[in-house]
């Protein structure tokens, strides 16, 4: 893999990652914002063994046996009994489960220290709960640690600290998005990978030409597909016929008649679309006749009359098109022969071109393209359906395809790639001469500024 297919892919993905991990992000934060705030108080006791007096037993037996009896103390501290006393003294409606549920008892290993903590949605409450439950354990413990009456306490709990202060459990968010975000982040690089693994979609120029079985060529590159054209020209081969499902050809067709312009070789383009943005309604010729009045009269090629973009006028032979560059100033394109025809010259689809993809099957399209190809060097076809039934003749199949759009299959069955033996525009007697041009639309977007931006040509003289 080379590293601008790994930068392809990058450029494909990185915003599913993105987003996933903004989104976990975010679901972090309002996990953390929506969790009831809680407080909690913490109140200390120490464990202390009499060694002296009945003990009969040194400072180390003492010792053990306060370690013997910490885990019973800490289990003490939760038990209805204790819990029932502290809601007595509390004056609480809470049952001795539920003050229960709110008491956690630790004990730090090697230590004689309790830590009974209390949380409750009131901080007041989580302080007096602390609080209570120290005292009341300390009452429990010392009536079961006396042996008989008037004999001294045999082991005894010493408070260390009252209460602390209540510690809110909302005081940060910042772990909750966290968690969130590196959720998404490993939840947006498992969706970003089967994305790739599973994607069919045809994202190269090496796939589509693997996929068609033939060159390709850029087509936003007009020099590129001036010289591919030019290739294909075999015999009488002077008509190109532009195609595409996936995106509007005008601009690629437009850019590629400039460009065999200014090698000095004359350009007829005829659209061939029945809707949408294209020569006709650049030029200005939407109220003009054009290929559906043409076909259904039966008129003559030499007698039509032609347009260079500044409306509709009969065919000057010796008249140059211009062209208006980025600069503002108006560029001649002269032929060498001044009995030709000069520059572009176009017709667009006509008035009426509902019916024009039925019209373009007649045999009377294919005289057109024929006379036409008689009188200029180059007839462009823009706006044909690869599976349309127009009669082109001989005229080479140059299919736009854009990439990330269709699969190999999709490309093959749709394009006509995937048989030998079809009808109307891919065939017509022997198999016309096969083009293919990839785009991205992105770029297309770029090329439709530009065609925005400039005319098809002025007016002639």
């Amino acid at each position: 893999m080379h590293m601008s297919d790994i930068a392809g892919i990058l450029r494909r993905v990185w915003w599913v990652v993105a987003a996933m991990a903004v989104l976990g992000a975010i679901c972090g934060w309002a996990y953390g914002s929506s969790r009831p705030v809680t407080y909690s108080s913490t109140a200390q006791l120490y464990v202390v063994v009499n060694n002296s007096g009945t003990s009969g037993g040194d400072a180390n037996d003492a010792i053990q046996a306060a370690h013997s009896r910490i885990a019973s103390y800490a289990a003490l501290a939760t038990t209805p009994e204790v819990a029932t006393s502290v809601a007595q003294a509390l004056d609480l409606n809470m049952t001795p489960a539920e003050i229960a549920k709110d008491l956690s008892v630790t004990f730090p290993p090697g230590t004689l220290l309790l830590n009974v903590t209390a949380t409750a949605s009131n901080p007041r409450l989580a302080s007096d709960l602390a609080a209570e439950t120290t005292r009341q354990l300390q009452k429990l413990v010392n009536t079961l640690e006396t042996p008989a009456p008037g004999v001294p306490v045999w082991s005894r709990l010493l408070p260390v600290s009252n209460a602390t202060p209540p510690v809110s459990s909302a005081s940060s968010s910042t772990k909750f998005v966290l968690a969130g975000l590196a959720a998404g982040f490993v939840l947006g690089a498992a969706a970003a990978y089967a994305l790739i693994r599973f994607d069919s979609r045809v994202r190269s120029e090496s796939q589509l030409a693997k996929a068609v079985g033939v060159a390709v060529v850029p087509a936003d590159d007009p020099r590129a597909l001036r010289a591919a054209v030019s290739d294909a020209r075999a015999g009488s081969r002077r008509a190109v016929a532009v195609m595409s499902l996936d995106v509007n050809t005008w601009p690629i067709t437009r850019e590629l008649a400039k460009s065999i312009a200014a090698t000095g070789a004359s350009v007829l383009v005829l659209d061939a679309r029945t809707s949408g943005a294209g020569l006709t309604e650049e030029a200005g010729l939407t109220d003009r006749p054009g290929m559906s009045e043409y076909i259904r009269g039966g008129q003559d090629i030499a007698l039509i009359p032609l347009s260079n973009g500044g409306g509709s006028h009969r065919r000057r032979t010796n008249a140059p098109l211009t062209y208006t560059g980025n600069d503002g100033q108006a560029a001649a394109v002269a032929t060498a022969d001044p009995g030709k025809p000069q520059g572009v010259q176009v017709i667009g689809a006509g008035i009426q071109r509902a019916d024009l993809p039925d019209l373009l099957a007649f045999s009377r399209m294919e005289s057109i393209i024929a006379r036409a190809t008689s009188i200029y060097d180059y007839v462009l076809i823009d706006g044909l359906s690869p599976g349309s039934d127009a009669r082109i003749g001989s005229a080479v199949k140059l299919s736009v395809i854009a990439l990330g759009v269709r699969s190999a299959e999709s490309i093959r069955s749709d394009y006509g790639f995937d048989r030998r033996h079809t009808s109307g525009a891919l065939t017509n007697g022997d198999a016309p001469r096969t083009l293919v041009a990839f785009t991205h639309k992105r770029r297309l977007h770029n090329m439709l500024a530009n065609a925005a931006r400039q005319s098809v040509g002025g007016p002639h003289d």
